[in-house]
């Protein structure tokens, strides 16, 4: 069997390279921001438990509750995009 590095998963390759489950010093614990003092703004790690639906058409935003269940199964920001894409956009509907 051939082992291959790990590509494009920063994170992951510390977590390999530190020998275990967590890095020292790094952990996720939940919603924490973190200054960007280049931007002047925070980075927000986590979910904060609510989905902003804008209307870029008429510029309307509401904010729902999101189900903590779904946020579980579809883990991480890919897996949520790809559930809200699946049962939001409609079949038929032009890609662009």
């Amino acid at each position: 069997m051939e082992v291959r590095p790990v590509q494009g998963r920063a994170r992951l390759c510390q977590v390999l390279h530190a020998g275990g489950h967590r890095v020292p010093g790094r952990h996720m614990e939940g919603l924490r921001a973190h200054p960007l003092p280049d931007r002047g703004g925070v980075r927000v790690r986590g979910y904060g438990g609510h989905i902003l639906h804008v209307d870029v058409s008429t510029g309307e935003a509401l904010r729902t509750a999101m189900d903590p269940e779904v946020a579980r199964l579809w883990l991480g920001g890919a897996g949520l995009g790809a559930y809200l894409v699946y049962t939001l956009v409609s079949a038929g509907a032009d890609p662009l």
